[in-house]
């Protein structure tokens, strides 16, 4: 009888550690010394490219379903939340700006790379900060830009969807813009959804970050869904309800 493999030796998981020290050293260095001399442009393409690098070191493989849009001018793309890694791995196949909750700026390396993709942070528990938040993505949306967001407000464990947050939505339904909803799925080496890398609950960032290290074999499944228009719908409600039922369906 075959037995399963969920978790790799200390020595392996610790030889991920090093080299993700070193990973993350070099990102440290160039966005310290080097990223304020660059455009936005060169910014999202060493960002992007840092990404990918990271998933090599942790061994995760990547699945893409579905096809992106060519064009992703005044488009809002939502997804799901589990992780961390979540913003990370979305970078390495598009490069949007995130909408992110301003705590991630403050976390040590990845919050100083996510401010360099143009990071809009937000407090949610803030009403005044999301109405002003909102008034500058719909400014963006309207120049033609891609914001990127997580509905669901916190991350879960990624075993099913947490309801979206209507607010969120109410840029791109002022601008008249595109939504793009997106799946993310982390799975085990037997191909079922696991809640290792989730962020979610009591887990702290170090315990998190921990699993993903001494996980055996994980992959990361990203699904592009079909774009919804907005002005197809009465209201941000309405939007954001539908948005929220096209990613549900990759549970059912």
């Amino acid at each position: 009888m075959k037995v399963t493999k969920y978790k790799v030796n200390t020595f392996i998981a610790l030889w991920r550690t090093t080299k993700l020290f070193i990973h993350f050293s070099y990102g440290a260095i160039k966005v310290f010394l080097f990223v304020k001399h660059y455009d936005d442009a060169k910014k999202a393409i060493i960002l992007q490219d840092w990404s990918k690098k990271l998933l090599n070191i942790l061994d995760i493989g990547l699945i893409i379903k579905g096809q992106m849009p060519a064009k992703l001018d005044n488009t809002l793309i939502v997804s799901n939340h589990i992780s961390w890694l979540d913003i990370l791995i979305i970078f390495t196949v598009i490069r949007p700006k995130f909408v992110a909750k301003k705590e991630i700026a403050e976390w040590f390396i990845i919050g100083q790379l996510t401010k360099a993709g143009d990071t809009i942070f937000i407090d949610r528990n803030n009403k005044k900060d999301i109405m002003q938040v909102n008034r500058q993505l719909s400014s963006e949306l309207s120049s033609g830009n891609c914001i990127a967001v997580f509905p669901e407000g916190t991350t879960s464990k990624g075993e099913s969807l947490l309801p979206f947050k209507a607010s969120l939505f109410e840029p791109i339904y002022q601008s008249k813009g595109k939504i793009l909803p997106i799946t993310i799925q982390y799975k085990d080496c037997d191909g079922k959804i696991t809640s290792r890398p989730s962020f979610a609950g009591e887990v702290s960032l170090l315990t998190s970050i921990w699993r993903v290290l001494s996980c055996y074999q994980l992959t990361v499944t990203i699904t592009f869904h079909e774009l919804l228009m907005s002005r197809h719908y009465p209201n941000r409600n309405a939007l954001a309800l539908a948005a929220q039922e096209v990613i549900r369906s990759d549970w059912d």
